[in-house]
């Protein structure tokens, strides 16, 4: 598996078909707040695939912890499922089953290092 694929373990594991994510791919992909912070949520979870419900829970407690609205988990969950679980799948970031209701993150060298700087710089993490 090249370089540019994977580097996050288990959750990296996955091949990815089209190659690397291009920046613009990359750049729409974490122009959305809740699209970045579900994929905060994804490459911070030990576990290598989430139900859409798992990943609503984690979410809900990160917007919860970041920002002074709480958004309902039903708004969450449809934002998620219709929206931005779709785009970070087409941009080959993420696998989405909706059938299954799970998603598992595929990552990639520029996807992760980026992803790393943006979560480093909007969330406080235990040892960072």
């Amino acid at each position: 598996m090249s370089e540019e694929y994977g580097s996050r373990g288990k959750q990296g594991d996955a091949e990815r078909t089209a190659g690397p994510v291009t920046f613009d791919e990359l750049f729409t992909v974490l122009s959305t707040a809740r699209r970045r912070y579900a994929l905060y949520c994804m490459v911070e979870t030990p576990a290598a695939t989430l139900s859409t419900t798992e990943l609503v829970d984690e979410l809900a407690a990160l917007e919860n912890q970041v920002s002074d609205e709480a958004p309902s988990r039903d708004e969450i969950e449809m934002t998620l499922r219709h929206t931005h679980l779709p785009k970070l799948s087409a941009a080959d970031v993420v696998d989405y089953d909706p059938e299954r209701s799970v998603v598992t993150y595929r990552g990639g060298r520029r996807i992760d290092r980026w992803l790393d700087r943006t979560m480093d710089a909007e969330i406080d993490r235990p040892g960072s």
